[in-house]
């Protein structure tokens, strides 16, 4: 048996996992979207230098698998299994290593995760910070970095000029996708959330003269790959690195015969940030013309964050105990990124408490009011 001395290489750790894979489907060369072949080719400039370093390993590694016969193709995926589960190559390296050869690992498929699994992440409330130098909610909304001032003019469009009215310009409805689906399960039109890692991403050209510069990318989870496409979003091949763990939301449908997610919300996982867009019940706002719903999440939980300190609550906690109300800082914080359905309740009935009140101390002071003149022209 040839024991592998080497380096710990990204390929090496996705060949293992392929090769488990393809083993548990029977062979059937669908372990990667288009084919084993297709991941040969893909790393072909690594592997070929490794072949040469390690002439005595037992088969050759080159883009020949969908060619191989039932019997053929069991016996190259035994032997190699075994030659890389008794080498020091698919070892995951120590947590001091800061390589970025290391690959993360799918929060779904793995406990290896840093002690934040995803689903804390989720649920993670922001810190209650008073904001610095006494400031009020009531300062221009251009305080929050990447807030400009052609920005904050657009923000004006949605009646928003402060940072108590972005705390205040909640969702007009949610996006369910708290639960997550292996790979293998999807069918075309389902609203699904996938958890995995990045096998490849890049960038493609399409439409008349490839104009079009858009972003393809494979994920894989324990159960198969799938294939996600940005279209008009080229940038984002930079974005997604080659075995990072991503969380990616949307709808499933069939591009060129394949399933694939078109244009899906995204998370790359982080044992230390929330997810903001996936994996958990999102958020959908009112929005204006030069203002994302991506971006809109990620300034409203930066406004949580730094802000949500200075948000007093006019009731008691006597008077919050007594009628069994959330106190006002959870309630907005719920209502924007709610920790569960009845977290979700609790601030819709803590928020419509507040408009009700406000609306009944208005008409008892107009009463007031209006008792206070008669008196006085009598």
């Amino acid at each position: 048996m040839s024991r592998i001395e080497n380096t710990h290489t990204p390929w090496m750790t996705a060949l293992h996992h392929i090769l488990q894979l393809e083993q548990s489907r029977g062979h059937d060369d669908k372990a990667v979207a288009g084919g084993f072949d297709k991941f040969l080719v893909y790393w072909h400039t690594p592997i070929n230098e490794f072949l040469s370093d390690n002439p005595e390993l037992p088969h050759p590694l080159h883009p020949d698998y969908s060619a191989f016969s039932a019997e053929q193709r069991i016996t190259w995926t035994s032997d190699w299994l075994e030659t890389l589960e008794h080498s020091s190559l698919t070892q995951t390296p120590s947590r001091s290593a800061t390589s970025n050869s290391t690959p993360p690992i799918s929060p779904k498929t793995s406990k290896q995760l840093e002690p934040e699994s995803e689903e804390r992440a989720a649920q993670v409330d922001p810190p209650k910070h008073e904001p610095t130098y006494g400031l009020g909610l009531d300062i221009p909304v251009d305080r929050l970095r990447g807030i400009s001032n052609k920005l904050s003019s657009k923000f004006a469009k949605l009646d928003i000029t402060s940072i108590r009215d972005l705390l205040y310009h909640f969702p007009r409805r949610y996006n369910d996708f708290s639960r997550t689906s292996k790979i293998s399960d999807l069918r075309p039109d389902q609203e699904v959330t996938v958890q995995g890692v990045i096998w490849e991403a890049r960038q493609t050209s399409m439409g008349k003269g490839g104009r079009l510069k858009s972003t393809e990318a494979v994920i894989s989870d324990e159960s198969g790959n799938l294939k996600a496409i940005w279209f008009g979003q080229g940038y984002l091949a930079k974005t997604l690195k080659t075995n990072a763990g991503i969380s990616l939301s949307g709808r499933v449908s069939i591009y060129r015969g394949q399933l694939v997610l078109q244009s899906p919300d995204y998370d790359i996982i982080s044992a230390t940030e929330p997810t903001l867009h996936t994996g958990r019940t999102v958020p959908v706002y009112s929005l204006t013309e030069g203002i994302t719903a991506r971006n809109l999440r990620r300034l409203m939980w930066q406004s949580l964050t730094e802000w949500l300190g200075a948000l007093e609550d006019p009731l008691p906690n006597s008077v919050l105990d007594r009628i069994n109300l959330t106190d006002l800082q959870t309630a907005v914080l719920n209502a924007h990124f709610p920790s569960s359905e009845t977290a979700r309740d609790a601030s819709r009935r803590r928020l419509a408490f507040d408009e009700l009140f406000i609306l009944q101390t208005a008409v008892l002071l107009r009463k007031t009011s209006m008792n206070q003149s008669e008196k006085g022209i009598v």
